[in-house]
């Protein structure tokens, strides 16, 4: 099965192909840059390099959430207008998960922390890959604390938002802070697609038509606070 993953819930995004065999190619944007400008011709040049056509593919997956609430919006669109128009099953994909997934399974205890900007972080907790806890929106000092109160040693951090409030981390976890190498900071279309793959192989989809990001700090889009792609 081949599989597209979009990534667009931070503002440097990725496109990714993935089939049985494993990754079959990915662009990942080093800059930030508009997602409703620059995404379709990513993915029209990425396919073009993998030597794949539109029909060729199998099935969607896409990063829904949360992150940026512009940027979400752009690649949902995206992913419900190619899943209605080449008539492929669309699976969306948490991207926390997504950004868990980078660091594998074999990181036991993980937080992915996405800068949610106004102070505060997109905060999941993970054990052995699976998803124990989140995604919520927290300050990080309150994360901090709570991180210190519980059990489990020392959390592996990653994302923007770990990297963002690094120190703010380290003074009220010390020792106990342990971050993750920059490049997995942000989430990628390769991890994306490598869920949805899962997803789509157990016979799951979601609907287009009803499909929608997951914002998790909804009172930002009722005041139209968007962030930036």
């Amino acid at each position: 099965m081949l599989v597209l993953g979009l990534e667009t819930a931070t503002p440097q995004g990725s496109v990714a192909l993935l089939d049985g065999a494993g990754l079959r190619g990915e662009s990942c944007s080093a800059e930030r840059q508009g997602h409703s400008r620059t995404l379709l011709p990513r993915l029209e040049a990425l396919l073009e390099q993998c030597g794949v056509e539109y029909a060729d593919l199998d099935g969607l997956a896409v990063s829904a959430g949360p992150g940026s609430f512009t940027g979400l919006r752009v690649g949902l669109s995206a992913a419900k207008g190619l899943a209605l128009g080449l008539d492929l099953p669309l699976v969306a994909v948490p991207t926390l998960d997504a950004l868990a997934a980078s660091a594998g399974s074999e990181a036991g205890l993980l937080w992915a922390l996405l800068d949610a900007r106004r102070g505060q972080v997109y905060a999941a907790r993970f054990e052995h890959g699976t998803r124990v806890e989140g995604p919520e929106a927290i300050d990080p000092e309150a994360l901090a604390a709570r991180i210190a109160a519980g059990s489990g040693g020392s959390p592996l951090l990653l994302g923007t938002g770990a990297a963002r409030y690094r120190s703010e981390l380290e003074a009220s976890l010390g020792e106990r802070a342990r971050f993750a190498p920059a490049e997995l900071d942000l989430p990628r279309a390769a991890f994306v697609a490598r869920l949805g793959r899962a997803r789509l192989l157990a016979g799951e989809r979601d609907d287009p038509e009803t499909l929608e990001p997951l914002y998790v700090r909804g009172a930002d889009v009722r005041k139209g606070e968007a962030s930036p792609e």
